[in-house]
């Protein structure tokens, strides 16, 4: 992807939601990259991101690396009736440099609405910041297998 400033997985746009993803051999080359792998819904929204598998991609820079979010909101209006579902994630054989805000970041809705069953394994993440810092709420059942981040592989 050349010129973009958002990736290829991006779910809110589709009311129903979004299935069954198969992505491999990506690179993604351009310097206004804000969200290398994206995933973003709300309650407002309902609808699902389900079943996505990538593997073997290549970000030449960005701000976020992995961004998972059930609260996005282009205008505030992020509140709703139908929380999404968010599960079955696979991010593999991947590597991330110079990504300047943030390696991974996944936050589900609520305790009763989390995104669950991601797992992102055999990947590397260089972040520019000094201290690189996750973040991972509302969620259950994430696997990082072999995830390095600057190096150092995370617990």
């Amino acid at each position: 992807m050349h010129e973009a400033f958002r990736s290829a997985i991006e779910a809110c746009t589709k009311a129903g939601g979004i299935r069954n993803v198969f992505a491999e051999d990506c690179h993604f080359d351009s310097p206004d990259l804000d969200m290398a792998m994206r995933f973003k819904t709300n309650p407002a929204r309902g609808g699902y991101i389900e079943n996505i598998y990538l593997r073997r991609c290549n970000v030449k820079t960005a701000k976020f690396g992995i961004h998972m979010t059930m609260r996005y909101s282009s205008n505030g209006a992020a509140d709703g009736e139908a929380p999404p579902r968010v599960h079955n994630i696979d991010i593999r054989d991947s590597k991330f440099a110079n990504l300047t805000k943030a390696p991974i970041f996944i936050e589900g809705w609520s305790d009763d609405a989390q995104i669950t069953d991601v797992a992102i394994a055999d990947c590397e993440l260089e972040c520019t910041k000094k201290k690189a810092e996750n973040t991972i709420t509302n969620a259950a059942r994430i696997k990082l297998l072999n995830v390095k981040v600057n190096g150092k592989v995370l617990e």
